[in-house]
């Protein structure tokens, strides 16, 4: 788990990410499943004179995990869609709200364009904030 990249998504169509994961890899994989178990067998025989008995006893126990793989979808995407170039890196001009409201941004970028934005954001929950402006007033 060393090394392991965490992301966030703010929005992202689940649909559209498998198809073009799945265009891109030939299919998705939907379910990873494992399975482990233990198996305990022990026994005993005593003989005296040629004549005996024998005893034995055992215990098997399974444990089965399954995973899905939904979650995984946009990290297997973005992995697979930045070595395949498929992923334009925005600069810091269009963390500005200038090139957005005039529309320069808008123009530069092609519809359906694959593109990454690094930047701080900061995200409001609009009810708890209006819930506590109006509880304040």
């Amino acid at each position: 788990m060393a090394g392991m990249k965490l992301r966030e998504f703010l929005y992202v169509d689940v649909d559209r990410t498998r198809s073009l994961l799945a265009q891109m890899k030939g299919g998705v994989i939907q379910e990873l499943r494992s399975e482990t178990g233990t198996s305990i067998d022990r026994g005993a025989s005593v003989k005296l004179f040629g004549v005996g008995g024998e005893g034995g006893y055992g215990r098997t126990s399974k444990r089965e995990e399954s995973r899905s793989m939904q979650d995984l979808i946009f990290a297997a995407f973005e992995e697979e869609a930045d070595e395949g170039g498929f992923i334009t890196d925005l600069d810091e001009s269009f963390a500005s709200s200038q090139p957005w409201e005039s529309g320069a941004a808008q123009t530069s970028l092609e519809p359906g364009q694959l593109v990454r934005l690094t930047c701080e954001v900061q995200v409001l929950d609009g009810g708890l904030v209006r819930g506590t402006y109006l509880s304040l007033r």
